[in-house]
């Protein structure tokens, strides 16, 4: 595939065909594949003349920031969009920066969850389920953010982001909390955040990409688990 252009791959019976399973097994419902795969189509269409390897994580983040800009989308077509593109670029072409590209920040807020094609349908709000995914957390997390975490997890489901975020999401501020050692919810401010980043910079040497993704995960943190900016 390395010398393939992404144009050629409109007319890949096989491309769509394993597309469609991808989307099946990511949780899209069969009537919605078609919508899905037109995301795509659009977003291959785009890229006339582009050779797959040169297609860069700047220039996936450049034609997912036009989405929302596109007055022909409603919010929610966009949060598809962003999806379809997603499971494109991992599954079919098995882009190794997707995880370096922060797909919700692309994703907008919307009054409603469209009733026929939705990525992910579920009881968003139930104790029980939200319960359950905190959990999961190491018990002195449990001890001592709880709260924190179960508000973390309501608003990931009510808002419908993917699996795959809210996994980020956690996992970002689980870090984050361990790094803080217990300290009092009211007691952590932009301080603990510099120096965690720093911490991720300097000793981790993970890339500015990935600092960037553990911002906006800790972003979301502080203001829908913390609830404040």
């Amino acid at each position: 595939m390395k010398n393939e252009f992404l144009h050629d791959l409109l007319d890949d019976k096989a491309t769509w065909y394993h597309l469609s399973k991808s989307l099946q097994s990511s949780g899209v419902k069969p009537y919605s594949i078609p919508y899905y795969r037109n995301y795509v189509i659009h977003f291959l269409s785009r890229a006339k003349n582009t050779e797959v390897s040169e297609l860069t994580d700047n220039r996936v983040m450049s034609y997912l920031g036009t989405l929302s800009k596109n007055k022909a989308l409603k919010d929610w077509q966009v949060n598809q969009a962003v999806d379809a593109i997603h499971i494109f670029l991992r599954d079919i072409l098995h882009k190794n920066y997707i995880e370096q590209i922060d797909w919700p920040s692309f994703k907008v807020e919307v009054s409603y969850t469209p009733p026929n094609h939705s990525v992910r349908i579920e009881a968003l709000d139930i104790p029980e389920l939200i319960e359950k995914r905190v959990q999961r957390f190491s018990p002195d997390l449990q001890v001592n953010y709880s709260v924190v975490l179960r508000r973390m997890v309501r608003v990931l489901r009510v808002r419908n982001y993917s699996p795959r975020t809210e996994t980020t999401y956690l996992m970002w501020a689980s870090k984050f909390l361990h790094f803080v050692k217990g300290m009092p919810e009211e007691r952590i401010e932009n301080t603990q955040v510099r120096q965690f980043l720093e911490y991720l910079a300097l000793e981790s040497k993970v890339s500015p990409n990935t600092q960037k993704q553990a911002l906006n995960a800790l972003s979301f943190l502080f203001k829908n688990g913390f609830e404040r900016e």
